[in-house]
């Protein structure tokens, strides 16, 4: 019960961020809600609400059962289940039926919250600008086992399948360069995924797939622990043009202390990486913020949003279905979060 209350909590901030306006539908998979889980969060969203049950199983492994824990990752982020989630995240859910009349997604944790209102319509402007993948905040992966044997599947791919000069594969060799160090490795700094908007379109392609499709005949994601953020991040660089990849710098974003606030609402006790001489945190990437004159124009997007509930924490997605832009920018912070205890309880 207390996972879904911290998920209602992200709910409501979506909805008086945008989807008050909106009032766009939610698809939640989910592990284990029952009815009076379904209608707690039906209370805290506007739109409706479609719920669709997922068993996670273990794939057949070629080098037999994983370990009980991986080097270098402690708890619930070690475990078996943890790393159910990042293979359905890093591929598995692209291919799940609920999904196959949209175009984009947006994923929202459990435990995020907006802080700002959000002006515009971004899956609009992702579309009209030609973007397949959003993201907010960047990070560095803490252990390196990882990273480091993704890394090294990621190059037996390239190899195999020719990535750099392979037809139909527009591969921008500097972008890739962006992720590797100065030995060619991979320098372990992602896009913190938690907060992605996507272009399923991309995602669910060839161009993608076959590249999930080798990392999942490795057993990587159980004897490694590979966490659907690098593999995001590896794939984004790899496949994408640079041009196709938007870092929201606009829109306020608040996930476990760390934060973008570009409204400077008060009171939320974040580190905002938006903020001059922060460290501990990777380089940005593309950092044109979206004004309200590339907005003028309504355009068509689609929205769903899954709520997905591993180990008692819900992750959620989001996905827009019909747009036109949204109102002002005022900024009304009334939501609480778990890691925000100082929000202000103001509403309307």
């Amino acid at each position: 019960y207390e996972s879904v209350a911290v998920a209602s909590q992200a709910l409501k901030s979506i909805d008086w961020a945008m989807n008050n306006v909106y009032r766009y539908p939610l698809v939640v998979f989910h592990s284990n809600l029952d009815p009076r889980h379904h209608d707690i969060l039906k209370s805290n969203f506007s739109g409706e609400m479609f719920f669709h049950k997922v068993d996670f199983q273990t794939p057949p492994l070629p080098r037999g059962p994983p370990p009980d824990e991986i080097d270098g990752f402690r708890g619930r982020v070690s475990s078996l289940g943890y790393r159910h989630m990042c293979r359905f995240f890093s591929g598995v859910v692209f291919q799940h039926p609920a999904l196959a009349a949209y175009d984009f997604a947006w994923r929202i944790d459990s435990d995020a919250a907006y802080i700002c209102k959000i002006a515009y319509d971004p899956f609009a402007y992702m579309a009209q600008h030609g973007m397949k993948y959003g993201h907010t905040i960047t990070m560095y992966e803490e252990p390196r086992i990882a990273a480091t044997t993704l890394w090294k599947a990621t190059q037996d791919y390239m190899t195999i399948q020719n990535v750099q000069r392979g037809p139909g594969l527009p591969v921008d060799a500097d972008y890739l360069a962006e992720i590797t160090d100065f030995y060619g490795g991979y320098d372990r700094c992602h896009y913190w995924n938690n907060f992605e908007i996507l272009d399923l379109r991309f995602f669910r392609s060839d161009q993608y797939m076959n590249y999930f499709r080798h990392l999942d005949a490795t057993g990587g994601f159980y004897y490694y622990r590979w966490g659907d953020a690098l593999v995001r991040t590896i794939a984004v660089n790899m496949l994408l043009r640079s041009t196709e990849v938007k870092q929201f710098h606009d829109i306020g974003y608040l996930h476990q202390g760390v934060c973008v606030n570009p409204c400077g609402v008060s009171g939320v006790g974040c580190i905002n990486q938006l903020s001059d001489g922060i460290t501990g945190y990777c380089k940005y990437y593309h950092s044109k913020v979206c004004t309200w004159e590339d907005q003028k124009s309504g355009h068509i997007a689609i929205i769903v949003v899954l709520v997905l509930l591993f180990f008692g924490l819900p992750l959620i997605w989001l996905r827009f279905c019909r747009g036109f832009l949204a109102g002002s920018g005022q900024t009304l912070p009334f939501f609480r979060t778990a890691y925000s205890d100082k929000l202000d309880m103001k509403s309307n």
